[in-house]
């Protein structure tokens, strides 16, 4: 069987094959008459025609186990497709060899997921093996999905490559059927229009070219030709329409065509969006005047939206529009909604991701118990503030800006000496509820002092850094050069304090509860420390029997982890990171040290506001596995460059690239577990209750991270 992406290229490649008389070559495809079609798998399954050129498969159903060699013209782009595809050629019968499958491998173009099964000398059976079913049904699902769609409407547009906004307007129905091929009767006869229907799903995907006199001249040879999409999906059991189209202005015409009496869903039941969403900042709150005036509409963003939302109280103001970003169902996400009714998120998805969001929507806008006012309550308001706030700190992070995926992309500069930031760290120094906030850029060999000073005769702001060290210390982000004491002016760090608040300069943003769920004191799980100076945190290079991390380490052995690596050190992701493949899931476990103030256990608040900090800050890791491993894979290659002892306290690189193949299959779980001796769980304070649950409470609201102590008794 020889496959290829469409059926002109059916056309190229038959004439290679049709040398090959006596094996009489057909070509099958979906434009091929039933009856002709027929004829053709007769030929196939009495064994006449033994070269096949197809676009896809022949259909649910067709089993020939003596079809043994795949030609792979053109590769699918899904890993589902491809094993669905490479089943046909494997299923065994006595007698009959294994299969055979040659692929184009010069077509770059792939899902990510298949670089390593065309890979020279990849070794399908073991990767195969790997693949994680419940992606590999994932991505089958989303075929069929796909699949459902009617064909010939639309042939020219691959359904697979239509990727829409995350965005749509709602309306209520109360109809039993709709008419998605009305769609014909609101464009022009003129206007050249290409639609398909999923029957099963009730979606409609249509495509409408327009063209138009260019704008800067009066030119009749020139036009503008532009494609626009329009998708509408109907749920009947929940009686909504949902529209999303790259042109608005006919979202009513479209609906009242398509549906009897759709009634749009617009006014404060749009804002109920932004249930289910934690730690929700808002970026900007847009009010209408309700009184018609010179001055309507009034956009408030940053710092001033608290202003906004108090002036939503109003009796003469309403809410015309609101996005912010938080986080919901342990990811990261984007909500925006219209007085009028448009709902949006900042992502650009497939359309069954788009049809699942639509119905995530709907019901929420159905969902009565919804407050609006309380809703929007709880969002995090950012203010400008004269003093920094009299709270304990807990850790300083790198600005926002400094994802981890560009952790190799930025350096910091030491005396023109350039190290990258996964080999540097921020780190509180004396922290204090008042005065000057203290810090250090850290290296494994070196450190600065740096502080932030607020006072109001500060020109231009009220607020400065200032360096006390007399090297120069810079940042090096692309072609952007420049001292830290300037960088953190433009593109600030961030500091968390011990009530849930941060700050990035004198912009500081507070928990809009600071009462946490309760830390419960099974999470505290007591050890015997008898062996152990609990006042000594690392093992170091050494391996120092006596540390808190040789003890945590030796004991982490016993179990069955695939990977133990030791990351303690500055730019560490956690002092201990343990990795597990089981289940089909990858689970990593971040282990925070740290040592006590003193040689016994017991309830010092202040044992705990680093390593709180330290759990706080290493959340960002949940966002990319892939980023994890390559952090790990290059602070290994650093011990082996400076030819000191391996960070793997089990497994290897080998093992981390393994996993990182896996990764292209497996979902990834974190969970994080603070180790402090010091901490006495039978004389728990108040204090360090609070902290623990408010650190807890910060990992569940973001990425939903289970979160577990290891102390004393």
């Amino acid at each position: 069987m020889a496959r290829v992406n469409n059926i002109k290229r059916t056309e190229e490649i038959f004439p290679f094959y049709s040398k090959y008389a006596e094996f009489q070559p057909v070509i099958i495809h979906s434009r091929i008459k039933p009856s002709e079609k027929t004829q053709i798998i007769d030929k196939i399954k009495r064994k006449e025609s033994r070269i096949i050129i197809c676009v896809d498969m022949l259909g649910e159903g067709f089993d020939l186990p003596e079809l043994k060699i795949a030609a792979l013209h053109d590769i699918h782009k899904s890993l589902g497709i491809t094993l669905q595809f490479t089943g046909r050629f494997t299923r065994t019968k006595t007698s009959i060899g294994e299969a055979t499958l040659i692929a184009n491998i010069a077509n770059q173009e792939v899902n990510d997921q298949l670089i390593n099964l065309y890979s020279e000398d990849a070794e399908w059976n073991v990767l195969l093996k790997k693949a994680s079913t419940e992606v590999i049904n994932s991505q089958l699902e989303n075929n069929d999905f796909l699949n459902g769609f009617a064909e010939g409407l639309i042939e020219e547009i691959p359904i697979q490559n239509i990727y829409p906004k995350m965005s749509t307007v709602v309306y209520k129905t109360k109809a039993t059927r709709w008419y998605p091929e009305r769609i014909k009767e609101i464009f022009p006869l003129d206007q050249e229009l290409l639609y398909t229907v999923h029957s099963e799903k009730n979606i409609l995907v249509a495509v409408i070219k327009s063209i138009s006199p260019v704008s800067w001249g009066d030119i009749q040879e020139i036009t503008n030709v532009s494609w626009d999409i329009y998708i509408a999906y109907w749920n009947q059991s929940s009686n909504l329409l949902f529209i999303n189209s790259t042109m608005g202005g006919i979202h009513r015409e479209l609906a009242e065509s398509i549906i009897d009496s759709p009634l749009l869903i617009s006014g404060e039941e749009v804002f109920r969006c932004f249930y289910g969403i934690n730690r929700t900042i808002l970026q900007n709150v847009g009010l209408n005047d309700a009184f018609q005036g010179p001055v309507r509409f009034t956009m408030y963003a940053g710092t001033d939206i608290e202003q906004g939302l108090t002036e939503a109280q109003k009796r003469n103001t309403f809410k015309s529009n609101i996005f912010g970003i938080g986080y919901e169902n342990g990811e990261k996400t984007s909500m925006g909604c219209s007085y009028k009714g448009k709902i949006w998120s900042k992502k650009i998805t497939t359309l069954s991701e788009w049809f699942k969001w639509c119905d995530e929507i709907g019901s929420k806008l159905l969902n009565n118990t919804i407050n609006v006012d309380t809703l929007l309550e709880g969002v995090l308001k950012p203010k400008i503030i004269k003093d920094r706030p009299n709270f304990m700190p807990i850790s300083i992070e790198w600005p926002m800006s400094f994802t981890i995926d560009l952790e190799s992309n930025i350096f910091i500069v030491i005396n023109e000496v350039e190290y990258p930031l996964y080999l540097v760290e921020l780190q509180l120094e004396t922290p204090s509820s008042e005065g000057n906030l203290r810090f250090k850029v850290c290296t494994e060999s070196f450190e600065s002092q740096f502080e932030l000073v607020f006072h109001p005769d500060i020109e231009g702001k009220n607020y400065q850094y200032s360096h006390f060290g007399s090297l120069p210390i810079e940042i090096h982000k692309g072609s952007k050069k420049m001292p830290v004491t300037e960088w953190f002016l433009e593109d600030p760090p961030i500091f968390r304090f011990i009530d849930g608040s941060y700050m990035e300069n004198n912009i500081y943003v507070s928990p809009h509860s600071t009462v946490s769920s309760p830390f419960h004191l099974e999470k505290i799980i007591p050890w015997s420390w008898d062996s152990v100076d609990i006042t000594k945190e690392s093992q170091k290079e050494e391996k120092r029997k006596n540390s808190i991390q040789y003890f945590l380490i030796q004991d982490l052995i016993t179990k069955d982890y695939d990977v133990i690596f030791d990351d303690d050190s500055a730019g560490e992701a956690a002092d201990v990171i343990t990795i597990k493949v089981e289940d089909q899931r990858i689970k990593v476990e971040f282990y925070h040290c740290k040592y006590s103030s003193e040689e016994r256990a017991g309830s010092r608040v202040s044992d705990l506001y680093a390593v709180c900090g330290q759990t706080q800050k290493s959340i960002r890791w949940k966002e990319s596995i892939y980023a994890l491993l390559r952090h790990m894979e290059k602070r290994e290659a650093k011990r082996i460059k400076d030819d000191k002892p391996t960070r793997f306290e089990k497994g290897d690189l080998k093992k981390v690239s393994e996993i990182r193949k896996m990764a292209k299959f497996y979902p990834y779980d974190l969970e994080i577990t603070i180790v402090q001796p010091g901490l006495s769980k039978s004389k728990m304070s108040v204090e360090q209750m609070e902290l623990l649950s408010a650190t807890e409470n910060y990992l569940q609201e973001t990425y939903k991270i289970n979160m577990r102590v290891i102390a004393s008794e």
